[in-house]
């Protein structure tokens, strides 16, 4: 069972991209007469992926072993606590099966953290996820550089690896306006460019420095050929992502400390953005429609603070909330992971989440691990736009980067990759 385990581990990390699943169309999927992505309970290949590891690893024996040896890690006694608050969460909500779903799909996933904690083992394991994510890089980035090239969707067919049939025709798609002509960025296997481009970010700067070490001329490939993916989708936020995770890998000590400072900046920044005020915000729809669902959560979080509107039910309440605008109708989570924890889960669910992260940041930080440097792209997007809780793709990430923190912390205090 412990060899099917780690097989199905593996096999997870290599299907992380895609986004196949059955969607149940549900009543309590709509909100003000319009269908609601986020709202539509929906299974996806991942989840039964990860069912099936927690099942393999359960039937081990290692089982017991590994739960007596977990229990002491502190990240993993605040994710529990986390989901037990998000299960309380549940009974807040108005709309409890999309709510019952998502608790659902993140108790599997830090269940998934868990095992990650005590089974991952980096210098047996860290090669061949690496491997991995490279080839993802390269299929992805072949995937974006050719979907833009077409201005469209290649297999125009979501049952091929998730890929959302998209073109010019369709009103909701993103546009870019590239030198006077209007263009579709590449979406990859992703929901929106902008998550496409945060992925790219993140696995890039793996590749980056797996590059350094090696100097690999098929790594330079697959790193350029991602840097082009990245680049048309357009995504100026995964853009600095990238720029600031380069910057991180060749600076030593003294960029350890700008990196605490520059998490503290931008989750300041991320809380106080309503507070912007010039006529480049007000015509800007990518900056005045975070701001607008800014302001509209921190009035209901005014009045729910303690136990928020109940998970994956914000969107609910701010469709109610939100301040006309010259979009057409735009209802989305609140751009901003931190808020949107607070606003769906209240002041306690808020405080363990932020522990968690900053648990695991400040472990890497002093470690000297690389991981600080991923967990700082997650807390820079985290703080401007919401799929790395909203997404089922960045969420396993997300969970999955948090128990290899566990794994290596458990296990060194020096200086590890």
């Amino acid at each position: 069972m412990i060899n099917i385990s780690r097989k199905l581990f593996f096999l997870v990390a290599a299907c992380l991209p895609i986004n196949l699943g059955y969607h149940f169309i549900v009543k309590e999927a709509y909100a003000g007469g319009l269908l609601i992505d986020y709202l539509i309970p929906t299974l996806f290949i991942q989840d039964l992926l990860v069912l099936a590891l927690i099942i393999s690893w359960s039937l081990s024996s290692s089982f017991k072993e590994d739960w007596k040896k977990i229990i002491t890690f502190p990240q993993v006694v605040l994710a529990i606590w986390f989901v037990f608050a998000m299960l309380l969460s549940v009974f807040e909500s108005g709309r409890t099966l999309p709510s019952l779903v998502f608790f659902a799909r993140t108790a599997l996933y830090v269940l998934f953290m868990f095992y990650t904690a005590t089974n991952f083992n980096f210098d047996r394991d860290f090669g061949l996820l690496t491997k991995i994510f490279t080839v993802s890089v390269f299929l992805l980035g072949l995937l974006g550089v050719a979907q833009y090239l077409h201005q469209g969707s290649i297999f125009d067919n979501y049952l091929v690896f998730g890929e959302q049939p998209y073109d010019s025709r369709i009103v909701s798609i993103a546009k870019e306006n590239v030198f006077g002509y209007t263009k579709i960025p590449a979406y990859g296997l992703f929901r929106h460019p902008n998550i496409f481009g945060g992925i790219l970010s993140i696995l890039l700067i793996w590749i980056f420095q797996k590059y350094l070490q090696t100097r690999s001329k098929s790594l330079l490939f697959v790193f350029l050929t991602g840097i082009f993916a990245l680049v048309v989708t357009f995504s100026y936020l995964s853009w600095a992502s990238l720029v600031i995770g380069i910057i991180l890998v060749f600076s030593k000590q003294h960029g350890k400390k700008a990196a605490m400072l520059f998490v503290i900046a931008i989750l300041v920044a991320g809380f106080l953005m309503p507070s912007v005020r010039n006529k480049l915000v007000n015509e800007n729809p990518s900056v005045y429609r975070r701001i607008n669902l800014l302001n509209a959560s921190y009035k209901i979080i005014s009045s729910e603070v303690l136990f928020g509107v109940g998970i994956n039910n914000s969107i609910v309440a701010l469709e109610k909330n939100i301040p006309w605008s010259k979009d057409i109708r735009f209802v989305q989570p609140v751009h901003n992971i931190f808020v949107l924890v607070l606003l769906e889960m209240g002041l306690v669910g808020f405080l363990l989440f932020v522990l968690i992260l900053g648990y695991v940041f400040l472990q890497m930080w002093q470690n000297n691990s690389f991981l600080y440097i991923a967990l700082l792209q997650i807390i820079f997007l985290g703080s401007f736009d919401h799929y790395f809780v909203t997404i089922h793709q960045p969420w396993l990430l997300l969970w999955l980067i948090i128990g290899m923190c566990a794994s290596l912390g458990s296990v060194s205090k020096t200086s590890r990759f």
